[in-house]
């Protein structure tokens, strides 16, 4: 059974490519072979280029966090 750690990136707009090369480290990891098989990590945050809902505007970030993804573990 592979166990799923949802690890949330929280940070200001302007350090967008601090979270991208987090995002890469984390996908990195998760070919490490300590961890394959074992455990996925995922990222979770405002700004993910691959979440499938749209955040509402007229929220602010954290409520339309809490609203449209799911919780880190």
């Amino acid at each position: 059974m592979v166990d799923t750690v949802r690890i949330f990136l929280s940070s200001p707009g302007d350090v967008a490519d601090e979270r991208g090369l987090a995002r890469h480290v984390l996908q990195s990891l998760a070919t490490e072979r300590a961890f394959l098989g074992k455990v996925a990590i995922e990222a979770v945050s405002w700004d993910d280029p691959g979440n499938p809902v749209a955040l509402d505007a007229g929220l602010t970030p954290q409520e339309a966090i809490d609203r449209a993804l799911r919780k880190p573990s």
